[in-house]
């Protein structure tokens, strides 16, 4: 599910400016549309798997969802520290080109995907013993996307 989430956020990046150039709309006035899809495709992904996790009936269906929220939800603890220090990034892209502080941006994402997440935990208290589960997956998919990913030419 990791790297599910992963190609979608990327591939957010890329169809956004795919569909622009095509288009014909592409300018400088929506240059951070396509930065601002990878992000926003992951939140979307942390709000509907957040969403189903607690709506689910099946216990196979609440675990998989529970861990594909914290799974996404583990790319703003890795974007942190660059965001902060004015690194490029996705968030650093978009606060440029918005003239909104990286900072910010960054903010706010974490305080929505943090509120979810701890909603979540709260509908579902069972599962907390997947959270350390999800963060050591988390920690491999980020592993491999950084050695595997770049390997084969991923913007990561």
């Amino acid at each position: 599910m990791f790297w599910i989430g992963l190609l979608a956020h990327e591939g957010a990046h890329y169809g956004l400016l795919s569909i622009l150039s095509r288009a014909g709309t592409f300018s400088q006035a929506l240059a951070y549309l396509p930065a601002a899809a990878g992000p926003l495709t992951t939140l979307t992904i942390v709000v509907v798997t957040t969403m189903l996790s607690v709506r689910a009936r099946n216990e196979t269906a609440q675990r998989t969802m529970f861990v594909t929220a914290l799974t996404a939800a583990s790319r703003l603890v890795l974007t942190a520290v660059p965001t902060m220090l004015g690194r490029v990034n996705d968030e650093q892209t978009v606060g440029v080109l918005t003239r909104v502080p990286p900072g910010m941006i960054w903010s706010a994402e974490a305080l929505l995907t943090g509120a979810l997440i701890v909603w979540m935990i709260r509908r579902l208290p069972q599962h907390r013993c997947l959270i350390g589960p999800a963060a050591f997956a988390s920690l491999a998919g980020w592993v491999s996307a950084f050695t595997f990913g770049r390997a084969v030419g991923l913007p990561i």
